[in-house]
């Protein structure tokens, strides 16, 4: 049974992640996470996410991944306590 990681964004946290990935007070590894959670939810597949950015497509699947189990608050958790979005921003789908 093949388990799917499913990203639905609201307006307000595709705007957020914009906001991350504009500023340049983020590091690297919280702006690469919000760029692989914004192409997924446009329906890009890992495949695609993985070389548009330049990244290993695991990682990408790790990011979906973590993004339902952790049900969002894992992108800004760099050490700081940072959170972001609501519990309801990703969903798993098992097929």
């Amino acid at each position: 049974m093949a388990v799917k990681y499913i990203v639905n964004l609201s307006a307000q946290e595709r705007e957020h992640l914009y906001q991350i990935t504009s500023k340049g007070k983020t590091t690297g590894r919280i702006v690469k996470r919000a760029q692989i959670l914004l192409l997924a939810d446009e329906g890009h597949p890992d495949e695609t996410i993985a070389n548009m950015l330049k990244v290993g497509e695991s990682t990408v699947h790790r990011t979906r991944q973590r993004c339902v189990e952790e049900q969002g608050y894992f992108i800004l958790d760099s050490g700081k306590g940072f959170t972001c979005f609501q519990p309801q921003l990703c969903r798993e789908i098992v097929s």
